[in-house]
């Protein structure tokens, strides 16, 4: 019962906090377009507070596990810090110009409705698909990096079991709908940059882990791709 307790109060923590964060962030894109009557924007906000509802009552009290995973190693790679110099301005410009374009410049014609259903039925799946990929790995880190002090090996569970880098897959695909679901064909150049990082950074670590990991080779060789799934 006091775990059960503990959980619900974990649940509910997450979901003021969270709900408070997708609020400003929401604020924000209400800003950039300098009107309130962006509904992209609160499309946007809704589709981020429907992922955070997913994630408080599926995994709400596992927030720690998650928190401890998207820590940076103290052995990761020195070029890795390169790359993601490059990948987080990239990701923020995408909201930016995004919001710039489709809330307040129109430098983008009107998308068709039709774009949108998918592409918030994307980012949702994207959103959580990555939030699985950290769970189902307990070897999981925010930069890349060998952990043999913690019997590092290769995961073949949950979405890894698809691709070998299956985080990736969901912040490219949230990177490419962002653009879309806020009206903004001219953002998708700075998602395809921050997407092309990515995957750059995805083949290094691929050779790392081929390199350092033993058994990686063998589990390479029965899970063919490293982020999409029939391409590469």
């Amino acid at each position: 019962m006091k775990a059960t307790s503990e959980a619900n109060r974990q649940r509910v923590a997450l979901l003021l906090k969270g709900t408070a964060a997708v609020a400003v962030f929401t604020a924000s894109l209400f800003a950039l377009a300098g009107h309130l009557r962006y509904v992209q924007a609160m499309v946007l906000g809704g589709a981020s507070w429907l992922v955070l509802v997913v994630l408080a009552l599926g995994f709400g009290d596992r927030m720690g596990v998650i928190a401890e995973r998207m820590k940076p190693a103290p052995n990761a790679k020195a070029w890795d810090k390169y790359l993601m110099a490059a990948f987080m301005p990239l990701a923020g410009s995408v909201i930016v110009v995004a919001a710039l374009d489709g809330g307040r410049f129109h430098w983008t014609s009107a998308l068709p409705l039709w774009v949108y259903p998918p592409a918030v039925l994307a980012f949702g799946a994207a959103a959580v698909f990555h939030l699985w990929a950290i769970l189902a790995n307990e070897f999981y880190v925010s930069t890349v990096a060998v952990q043999h002090d913690k019997g590092h090996r290769a995961v073949e569970r949950g979405p890894y079991a698809f691709v070998r880098h299956p985080g990736y897959l969901g912040i490219i695909v949230m990177e490419i709908t962002i653009p879309l679901i806020l009206g903004s064909l001219w953002a998708l150049i700075a998602s395809g940059l921050a997407s092309a990082v990515l995957l750059v950074r995805a083949g290094l670590e691929d050779r790392v882990l081929r390199r350092e990991l033993p058994g990686y080779d063998a589990y390479a060789s029965r899970v063919r791709y490293r982020v999409i799934p029939g391409v590469w």
